[in-house]
């Protein structure tokens, strides 16, 4: 009976431990540049995409009158990541945007201001600042930062607040739509770790509403558990995929820092995190969540 209680211990400090690098590889699994759905983007030419997305806005324009707020949303580049999430099949990706559009609605995504959310976010334990090398915006996830563990509506609308965040600082005219994280697991530990229903109300919203937004998975002072679990599901992700979670290791703090400097502006990123900047010249809590702030990221 013991051992039996031991190893269930066990197992669930391993999932409330590891939910966020699930997050990663469940995001990872959706994107386009993975399997099949890759080959289904090389094989589909550019006239054949371009006739995809005009029957899909079309779809979607003639099945219900959503408001100027949702179709604003529907930007071709939209159209074009869920018909890539959904391997170009019409009907699938039409249902998969129909979800996005009345769970925005019901959510009220639009509707979330910088000051709604600023309670929960005043400790920078997600934030969007700054891009990596490539251009791209980068989202910073701090889970020792957690200030309202219980707050299940208010981290997820905090959460969203963020990821539309991000999303408008992508220049996808240029071809920038995807994001990187970085999760800092500086003290780490199960005590700060979202609660089960909060990790799977996430996990749902970033699956199925923010297909193909993520570029890179950085992951900094990574608990060994967190190796554990990436070495026990590696066999079964794709190989594209695994070398997009980007596990930042060293014997020393220049070798870390090393590591970062091939993706990011070390002038520009966190002293914190082994970079040249101050984190209040990253992050600043009380212009972040201003409208002059939201003008600045």
């Amino acid at each position: 009976l013991f051992i039996s209680f031991s190893v269930q211990y066990l197992y669930g400090e391993l999932l409330i431990r590891c939910n966020i690098l699930i997050l990663a590889a469940i995001l990872l699994f959706s994107s386009a540049d993975i399997g099949a759905t890759s080959i289904a983007w090389k094989m589909t030419g550019q006239v054949d995409q371009a006739a995809a997305i005009a029957s899909l806005r079309k779809a979607i324009e003639q099945t219900s009158p959503y408001a100027e707020a949702q179709m604003l949303f529907c930007s071709d580049f939209t159209l074009r990541r869920y018909l890539a999430a959904r391997n170009w099949n019409l009907d699938k990706a039409k249902n998969m945007l129909r979800e996005t559009l009345d769970w925005r609605i019901k959510f009220q995504a639009d509707e979330i201001s910088g000051a709604s959310v600023f309670e929960n976010g005043k400790t920078g334990k997600v934030f969007v600042s700054g891009l990596d090398l490539q251009g791209r915006p980068v989202l910073y996830m701090r889970p020792a930062m957690e200030n309202s563990q219980m707050d299940h509506d208010g981290n997820l609308r905090h959460l969203v607040y963020n990821m539309d965040r991000a999303v408008r600082c992508m220049d996808e005219v240029n071809g920038v739509g995807k994001m990187v994280v970085v999760l800092d697991c500086h003290n780490y530990s199960a005590r700060n770790a979202p609660p089960l229903r909060t990790s799977q109300a996430t996990l749902g919203i970033l699956q199925n509403h923010y297909p193909e937004r993520l570029g890179q998975f950085v992951i900094i002072e990574a608990p060994w558990y967190f190796h554990l679990f990436f070495r026990a599901i590696s066999p079964f992700i794709d190989k594209v995929t695994a070398q997009k979670i980007l596990f930042i290791t060293g014997k020393d703090a220049a070798a870390r820092r090393a590591a970062l400097a091939q993706h990011f502006d070390m002038a520009r990123f966190p002293r914190e995190l082994y970079g040249d900047a101050e984190l209040a010249a990253v992050f600043d809590a009380r212009s972040y969540y201003t409208p002059e702030g939201e003008d600045l990221t």
